[in-house]
C-alpha cells in the first residue's frame, strides 16, 4: 500500500497528515477523523484495513494540537467543534484535492463526521460515526471523571506523551475544558436535521462514555432515510482497539449498502 506522509495547512495551522493510496479526482476518498485525545497512530490500523478492503484511497490527519500538528493554544473558542467540522475540514479537503469524501470519525471525530456531512453536502458523499460524542450526559461525565483520575495518577499522561510529546498537557486540558454550553444541543440538532447524505452510526453497548443520549439526538434529528444505526454487543468506546477486524468489516459492509455512499 502506498503511504505518503505530508503536512497541510488549515485553520491557520500546520497539520500532520497521511495519504493511503492515490487520491483521484472524482473518485471517493475516505477521510478519517480521530478522537479527542487521539492521533494517526491510535487508529491502530483501521484506515489501512478499510482501504485494503474497499480499494479506496484515504486521508488521515491530526487536528490542531494532536500528534505532529502545531501545538494547541488555549483557550479553545466556544464553537471549536463547529470550526473544525466547517471551515477547517473544508480547507483540508480542498488542499488535498478531495471533491468526494466519505468521512469516518470516532468519538469526537464521530461528532465531526456527522456535522461535516451537514456542513459540506457538496463534498461529502457519506459519513460513518463510531461512538460519536455529541452531548455531555451522566455517563459521559463519569467517563470524563475516570479519565481525569487516570491523568492525575500519571498513567494517562505517560500513555499520551508517547503520541503528543510536549503538547500533551495542553491537549488534555483543552479536552476536559470543552464542556457543553446551554445552546450546543440545539445548534447540533439544527445541523443534523440538514443531513441529506447516508450516515452509518456504530456504537458499542459497553461504551465507557455511554451512547444512548447521543443516539436519541441522532434519531430525533437525522431523517430516517439517511441514517443507519447499529448497537454492537461487547464493543467499548474504542472498538478498533479490541475488534479491529469487526469494525473494518462493518464499515465496509455499511458503505456497500448505504445508498449513494460509493
Amino acid at each position: 500500500m502506498k503511504i505518503t506522509d505530508l503536512e497541510v495547512r488549515a485553520g491557520g495551522h500546520r497539520l500532520a497528515a497521511r495519504i493511503l493510496g492515490d487520491i483521484v479526482p472524482g473518485r471517493p476518498t475516505l477521510v478519517f477523523l480521530h478522537g479527542g485525545l487521539d492521533c494517526i497512530a491510535l487508529w491502530r490500523g483501521l484506515p489501512e484495513a478499510v482501504v485494503a478492503a474497499t480499494g479506496l484511497p484515504a486521508l488521515i490527519y491530526e487536528r490542531w494540537g494532536h500528534g505532529g500538528s502545531d501545538p494547541l493554544i488555549l483557550p479553545k473558542v466556544p464553537e471549536h467543534r463547529l470550526n473544525e467540522a466547517g471551515p477547517v475540514l473544508g480547507e483540508v479537503l480542498a488542499s488535498c484535492g478531495i471533491g468526494a469524501a466519505i468521512l469516518v470519525g470516532h468519538s469526537y471525530g464521530g461528532c465531526l463526521a456527522l456535522l461535516g456531512a451537514a456542513l459540506h453536502p457538496e463534498r461529502v458523499q457519506a459519513a460513518v460515526a463510531i461512538a460519536p460524542q455529541l452531548v455531555m450526559h451522566e455517563a459521559a461525565r463519569a467517563g470524563l471523571a475516570r479519565a481525569i483520575a487516570a491523568w492525575e495518577s500519571g498513567k494517562l499522561r505517560a500513555s499520551l506523551e508517547k503520541y503528543h510529546g510536549a503538547n500533551t498537557e495542553t491537549l488534555f486540558q483543552g479536552w476536559i475544558a470543552e464542556t457543553e454550553d446551554a445552546g450546543m444541543v440545539a445548534r447540533y440538532r439544527a445541523l443534523l436535521e440538514r443531513i441529506a447524505r447516508p450516515v452509518l452510526v456504530l456504537v458499542g453497548d459497553r461504551d465507557e462514555y455511554g451512547y444512548r443520549p447521543n443516539l436519541e439526538l441522532i434519531e430525533a434529528a437525522v431523517a430516517p432515510r439517511w441514517r443507519t444505526i447499529e448497537v454492537v454487543p461487547d464493543w467499548r468506546h474504542h472498538p478498533h482497539w479490541h475488534d479491529l477486524d469487526g469494525v473494518a468489516a462493518r464499515i465496509v459492509e455499511g458503505l456497500r449498502t448505504l445508498p449513494g455512499a460509493c
